[in-house]
């Protein structure tokens, strides 16, 4: 299972480079796997992907040996479930303000005895074909990553409580929705924040949870950015497809048509 690569490698203290697929497409999540990606983001908040899309993204990144993590749009367990039984490697649950809500995506993701996700004969379990649901279910509770956005003032607030959650396994921070969150929207840029204070605020997070045994993560959309996070710790990067693809397109235009 890639899950239990991504977890084993984020244990081991490997930084890991993802993409985020705001671009529902399979395609893009297979080509992802085969440039070198550790693991893709399927971004079921912010676009239009549909449950049986996600799926087929989820079954691209298994042919190509990536991970894959599932933004879902809500903190709500049904919603969870199916996007976990579609086989994806865990979730990234944004919006998170409180341990209680880390809690919640918890019981969704795992089985009992960690949590209250109900057992069937679904994708995930390969259809339990050719694997006992018994030993799948212990499989993927030992292999599932939970990880969570901090990207609210209410969440900075309470990231030591929600730090404090065993079964959560990596912190990702939202720099853009927190800058909002905190008053700085007229200083966003299009790829995130770069205010120095919303920075030094992210680095001071990063530390605080890391002190706390979480791997971090946060977005990087060039080397400046990515050396930044890195040197500070922060194991988890990701960029955007559709601001890479944006940024390639338009530097060849550029290159191409000099002048326009």
């Amino acid at each position: 299972m890639a899950a239990g690569n991504l977890k084993r490698r984020l244990k081991a203290g490997e930084t890991l480079f993802g993409i985020f697929c705001d671009i529902p497409s399979p395609q893009i999540v297979e080509l992802a796997g085969l440039i070198g990606y550790d693991f893709a983001f399927i971004d079921a908040e912010h676009t239009t992907a549909s449950l049986d899309g996600v799926e087929h993204m989820v079954r691209a990144a298994d042919t190509r040996g990536l991970a894959s993590l599932v933004r879902v749009g809500h903190n709500h367990h049904s919603s969870i479930l199916r996007h976990m039984d579609s086989g994806a490697n865990g979730v990234l649950m944004p919006l998170v303000n409180s341990a209680e809500d880390v809690l919640d995506a918890v019981a969704a993701v795992k089985y009992p005895p960690l949590g209250r996700r109900g057992l069937a004969h679904v994708r995930a379990a390969g259809y339990a074909v050719n694997t006992g649901l018994g030993a799948f279910m212990a499989q993927s509770n030992a292999e599932t990553v939970v990880m969570v956005q901090i990207e609210t003032a209410e969440a900075v607030k309470n990231l030591d409580a929600i730090c404090a959650v065993e079964e959560l396994d990596a912190v990702f921070f939202g720099a853009t929705d927190l800058a909002a969150s905190l008053g700085y929207s007229a200083q966003l840029q299009a790829s995130g924040s770069e205010h120095p204070e919303i920075i030094k605020l992210v680095l001071d997070l990063g530390y605080k949870a890391m002190k706390a045994g979480k791997p971090v993560g946060i977005s990087a959309h060039s080397l400046a950015a990515y050396n930044r996070w890195r040197s500070a710790g922060f194991q988890i990067m990701a960029t955007v497809a559709s601001l890479q693809f944006v940024a390639g397109a338009r530097g060849l235009l550029k290159d191409c048509r000099p002048g326009s």
